[in-house]
């Protein structure tokens, strides 16, 4: 691909962003996760606790991808509840977490399709029925990553005093493991823009837009909690609810990278057909 080209490509990824309403449906699809944020991580910390791992590691790990004041919310306000009754917080934090989830899911089917031009043509029950299973789909994907990641370093470390310490083994098993996780992300994100929107597409038209999203909203994610915890100053500005105005903004970009692979997607879909994106469609 020339430079030119990526230059035609980057002005149909601006129009699609300005035409597609793309800040409008990541402001409606942040408003569904937010909803679902706390109990979704109540949910998730629940299950976890049936495993040798525990509630507080998990809360730990988040500190990679969030800001430090995102942390200290998600710390003080989410593992008290999930401690105190396992069994309820089971059922009730699944049910809530998947219908309010599976809200924004029913956001990006929208999104998905109007990058392609595309009026929803499925009975309700297909729709939600998809929307509630990539909710699932997301629950399992984020809790195998979790045991990869804590129990994937216990089992190199019992690798390495199995058969010697070696950095060149370490190095070569931390590449399998944060692959493994990669991979996941990546085909989680592909079966999302594979179904969701109401179009017949095949699995290596969607991979790009997997790709990207995958990347992107760790890299958008790192960004962001660079900046926020050294830079920005919201706790100064909005005081106690700073870090709830941060875990909005963080949501917001996460919708826009989740949007901005299915839009890609489309480009490349109608670059391959001669096609010209509609503009003003609503859906």
């Amino acid at each position: 691909m020339s430079l030119e080209d990526l230059k035609n490509f980057a002005k149909k990824i601006k129009f699609r962003y300005q035409d597609d309403e793309v800040s409008a449906l990541a402001a409606q699809l942040a408003y569904y996760l937010v909803l679902a944020f706390f109990p979704f991580l109540i949910l998730v910390i629940t299950l976890i606790s049936y495993s040798p791992a525990s509630g507080t590691e998990f809360i730990d790990g988040l500190e990679l991808i969030l800001p430090h004041s995102v942390h200290i919310l998600i710390q003080n306000n989410v593992l008290a509840v999930a401690k105190s009754n396992k069994g309820e917080l089971l059922s009730l934090g699944l049910i809530t977490t998947i219908w309010l989830a599976s809200r924004g899911v029913g956001a990006v089917i929208r999104g998905l399709n109007k990058a392609y031009d595309e009026k929803e043509q499925r009975p309700f029950w297909v729709v939600k029925g998809e929307a509630i299973l990539f909710t699932i789909a997301f629950v399992v994907v984020i809790i195998l990553t979790f045991l990869l990641l804590i129990f994937g370093e216990h089992v190199g470390n019992i690798m390495m005093n199995w058969i010697g310490q070696s950095t060149y083994m370490n190095d070569i098993w931390n590449f399998v493991r944060y692959g493994v996780m990669l991979s996941m992300m990546i085909l989680v994100f592909a079966a999302l823009y594979y179904f969701a929107p109401d179009r017949k597409l095949t699995c290596r038209e969607v991979i790009p837009g997997a790709v990207f999203a995958t990347f992107g909203w760790l890299l958008t994610s790192w960004v962001f909690a660079y900046y926020v915890d050294n830079y920005a100053k919201y706790s100064e500005i909005y005081g106690t609810i700073g870090g709830t105005i941060v875990l909005l903004i963080w949501l917001y970009i996460s919708a826009i990278v989740i949007l901005m692979g299915g839009e890609i997607n489309a480009t490349l879909a109608f670059d391959r057909e001669g096609k010209e994106k509609s503009k003003g469609n609503k859906y």
